[in-house]
């Protein structure tokens, strides 16, 4: 495990789960749900499970409906192994709604967007390109609905003066990636939100006006 990621600790059993986030950064979506309302948490890029342990405890409290997708086909399956611990946490069998998909099959975009077009949502992007998760689902969403992209950074000059050694060391997602996204779709950085996943290594857009 990096020094900058670190392992979560579940109510349902001992194990404790990776989470590939920053340190802290639990904290800030705990709050953000208890200040929005949501019909679903949609997470894509469950990886090891730790964030989505997490959110599907927060969907519990706060009664939403959350699903997470991944591809085991990705990368030819290196990555395909990820979820294993959970699953044996877990007595065999993961609890929460895990979809593995690729998210950029017609079939996949089009099940996701029927979620999107018909709720009040969050979109986690995470998975294995950011930048064309928030391109493709962003024109989908509701007003008020809320998308965010991992491994970000407003600028390549921010990361390395501000993040980099320091918060986190990957950089997958920069303003650059999503402004003619935004223009498009009628996309804003969260005035309430927004700063504070900064901090993060989290980018916080909303359709419309929050």
């Amino acid at each position: 495990m990096h020094p900058l990621q670190f392992r979560y600790k579940s109510k349902f059993f001992k194990e404790e789960i990776l989470a590939q986030q920053a340190k802290g950064v639990l904290d800030v979506f705990e709050n953000f749900f208890n200040e929005n309302e949501f019909d679903y948490v949609i997470e894509i890029g469950t990886s090891f499970g730790g964030l989505s342990l997490f959110l599907y405890e927060q969907s519990l409290n706060h009664n939403f409906k959350f699903i997470t997708y991944d591809w085991f086909g990705f990368k030819d399956g290196e990555w395909s192994n990820r979820l294993d611990k959970l699953k044996q946490a877990w007595g065999g069998e993961l609890k929460f709604d895990f979809r593995d998909k690729n998210v950029f099959e017609e079939s996949t975009i089009d099940e996701i967007a029927s979620i999107l077009k018909n709720n009040k949502c969050l979109l986690l992007c995470d998975g294995g390109d950011k930048p064309k998760e928030i391109q493709t689902y962003s024109e989908y969403l509701q007003d008020g609905s809320y998308i965010m992209g991992h491994d970000y950074a407003p600028t390549i000059d921010y990361f390395h003066e501000n993040i980099k050694t320091k918060i986190w060391n990957w950089l997958e997602l920069q303003d650059s990636d999503f402004e003619e996204t935004m223009k498009k779709h009628n996309l804003h950085k969260s005035k309430k939100h927004y700063d504070k996943f900064r901090r993060f290594v989290w980018a916080c857009l909303v359709k419309g006006e929050d």
